[in-house]
């Protein structure tokens, strides 16, 4: 059953290293890019859609794999390269659900 995994981005809340400089229009490091085209091109992620930007930039993305199991090893392999302590105090009200 496909499973989609919803959260909210902020890019303003995004600390990318130590000095404390961030690039609210990168959400994401280059090598969470390539892990999740790398999904993508496996098939293991069928869609991944962004809402409308509120006034403050946040917008709600929501991705949606073949099952849970590939949503587990999605958030196991961005967790193995460090994109959690990159850019994950951009992201907040995390939900998951099979749909």
């Amino acid at each position: 059953m496909a499973h989609k995994y919803t959260f909210t981005v902020t890019p303003t809340d995004l600390v990318r290293d130590e000095s404390g400089v961030a690039d609210p229009m990168k959400v994401i490091t280059d090598e969470a890019t390539t892990l999740h085209d790398q999904f993508v091109a496996e098939g293991k992620i069928t869609t991944n859609t962004s809402g409308d930007e509120d006034e403050n930039g946040a917008y709600v993305q929501s991705i949606i794999f073949i099952d849970s199991a590939t949503c587990d090893e999605y958030l196991a392999a961005m967790a193995g390269i460090g994109e959690v302590e990159k850019s994950g105090n951009s992201r907040s009200n995390h939900s998951r659900e099979d749909v």
